[in-house]
């Protein structure tokens, strides 16, 4: 059977040794600067003081992280509870000063500043023990969900695809890990959270191109692998390109309207974005190639009845 006539066939394998390099480079670039700079641990981690404020008339987060802020408590994290004279305010520990005293400092403040007739609900401590295991309960469950894709892909796919597939995502949370740390953005379970969507995202591209050239592999079983995974990405361009242009648009009005509690997710899914779009057009189909993936690999098995 004649190869399919595609219109203005990309050749994308083509650019896979320099964006193997890139990768690489991008890869080794995380890692370095895990090693040398750390995460920016936030409160859900390092433990600290969670204090509910009930105020007599309605204030902006923004008002109210400007006058902590200038008071001496840049790290302040603030949300409203249920109505905007409900507060939540969590604060990094103190070496110098106790609980106590802390969440005094914190109230006369805001007495001072915005709100003479502030009062404090509720105070309580979390402290660096329960931030450690969810550090562990974190990192556990972005290994739990890289695993159950392997086993998903594998059972759906072919075993140099899953490997593929798994190797791309990892890629993917790796640079996005090195640009938390570049930045210094604030880790939390937030981040968390936005760090797995990001690994869904990515496969999701990732799982479109495979079935594509599932498809074109069992159609066209002669061709040569590398025609058919450069036929399958040009026939899925346009739904990669559109899908994440889309999706970087809601990212981008979260980035700038989402205030300060959601700056970190957006972030986050901004950069995992662009990585994951790299990745499911340039690394995982090419990893697949150089696996060995053939298009006889990808034909169902035949079964022959006794009859």
């Amino acid at each position: 059977m004649m190869p399919p006539q595609a219109p203005r066939l990309f050749n994308f394998l083509r650019l896979s040794p320099a964006a193997f390099s890139l990768s690489t480079l991008l890869l080794l670039s995380s890692i370095l600067l895990m090693m040398w700079r750390g995460f920016h641990w936030g409160l859900d981690f390092t433990g600290g003081l969670s204090l509910e404020l009930q105020l007599s008339q309605a204030q902006s987060t923004e008002s109210l992280q400007q006058c902590l802020q200038q008071a001496g408590f840049p790290q302040a994290q603030i949300q409203h509870l249920g109505s905007s004279r409900e507060l939540l305010v969590r604060l990094a520990p103190s070496a110098t000063l106790s609980q106590e005293r802390l969440s005094q400092q914190l109230v006369t403040v805001i007495q001072q500043q915005l709100d003479p007739q502030v009062s404090l609900q509720r105070l309580e401590w979390v402290g660096p023990h329960v931030g450690a295991e969810l550090v562990q309960t974190g990192f556990l469950a972005l290994l739990a969900s890289l695993l159950a894709i392997l086993l998903y892909v594998t059972l759906r796919f072919e075993w140099r695809l899953a490997c593929s597939a798994v190797l791309a995502l990892t890629h993917d949370v790796i640079i996005v890990l090195g640009a938390l740390s570049l930045l210094q953005i604030a880790f939390d379970l937030t981040l968390i959270a936005a760090l797995l969507s990001v690994v869904g995202y990515s496969l999701n591209d990732t799982i479109v191109v495979f079935d594509r050239i599932r498809e074109n592999s069992r159609g066209y079983p002669h061709c040569d692998t590398s025609y058919i995974i450069n036929l399958s990405l040009t026939q899925t361009l346009s739904r990669t390109l559109i899908t994440s242009a889309t999706t970087l648009v809601v990212v981008l009005a979260l980035l700038l309207w989402g205030g300060p509690l959601l700056q970190g997710f957006s972030v986050v899914l901004l950069i995992g974005i662009v990585v994951g779009t790299f990745s499911s057009i340039y690394v995982a189909s090419a990893l697949a190639l150089k696996l060995g993936l053939q298009p006889q690999q990808l034909l169902p098995t035949v079964v022959q009845s006794e009859d």
